[in-house]
């Protein structure tokens, strides 16, 4: 018994929120009916392919950002060798300037081995600590849409030249230091403020033809209603020769012919029993 109570206790309130829902459902008329039953199947898939679309676009946006930017890190590494070696901190400090000329670099740094710093277009205590760091530019899997540091390694491409015989590949590339680049997700969010506007512009399109898709089916069909109901309750105030017009030939045709039919038949009856009284 107090198991059977719990679960009837249990189960009242999904029930009540089945018999609201049928309630609200019922009040709706058989416009309202139309509309929704045409309208939530139709919203939820706009829903989960706009939200599906809009996530794969801004995953895709991410992986070539972080590429084109590892592509503009190489780039600058290769330019930088050199300087670093040479210690020509202007010319390090003028391929940081053009780095910056990338929409998607927010700030970028030379090191030097030990960590020291060489040119950077941040003052130094701005600096990520090397915990902050990513290693290399695949995008960070915690916090992907906020600004982030990348580290590319600088090696010495002159290496293997004494001996002919060498394998470039196996010998030791001395470490010059490391170029620190800063990646802005500014662009990257103006990007997916354009996908969503865009969703949700596309979304109430299709849901604007929806509803007008479903008003032109539903014309018909509450006409023919509001008709029968119409001719039913004047059968019932004695109007027998009402009937219902504009009926077609499926099943509210049907439903229609039928109403005129009864129509017939109690006007028949009547003028029988008429004809009987007299």
């Amino acid at each position: 018994m107090a198991g059977a109570a719990c679960r009837v206790a249990l189960g009242r309130p999904g029930g009540e929120t089945a018999g609201l829902v049928g309630a609200t459902v019922k009040a709706l008329g058989i416009r309202g009916r139309i509309l929704l039953a045409a309208l939530a199947p139709a919203a939820l898939v706009v829903l989960l392919v706009s939200t599906l679309l809009v996530a794969t676009q801004v995953e895709q946006s991410t992986l070539d950002q972080h590429r084109r930017l590892f592509a503009v890190a190489r780039q600058l590494s290769t330019m930088a060798e050199f300087s670093m070696f040479s210690g020509n901190t202007g010319e390090l400090r003028r391929l940081l300037d053009s780095a910056l000329t990338e929409p998607d670099v927010a700030a970028a740094a030379f090191l030097d081995p030990q960590g020291k710093v060489l040119a950077s277009t941040l003052p130094i205590d701005e600096l990520p600590s090397p915990e902050e760091v990513h290693a290399g530019f695949a995008p960070p899997l915690d916090r992907p849409h906020r600004d982030h540091w990348h580290a590319q390694p600088i090696r010495s491409a002159s290496y293997g030249e004494a001996d002919l015989f060498s394998d470039p590949a196996k010998q030791p590339q001395p470490l010059l230091g490391h170029l620190l680049i800063k990646i802005s997700m500014a662009a990257l969010r103006d990007d997916l403020r354009d996908y969503l506007v865009k969703a949700a512009a596309i979304s109430t399109l299709i849901l604007f033809f929806g509803v007008l898709l479903a008003l032109a089916l539903s014309r018909g069909l509450v006409r023919t209603l509001g008709s029968i109901g119409g001719v039913v309750a004047g059968i019932g105030q004695g109007r027998t020769n009402l009937r219902v017009a504009g009926a077609g030939q499926d099943e509210l045709g049907q439903l229609a012919a039928g109403i005129n039919e009864m129509a017939g038949a109690v006007a028949q009856t009547q003028e029988d029993l008429a004809t009987r009284i007299a």
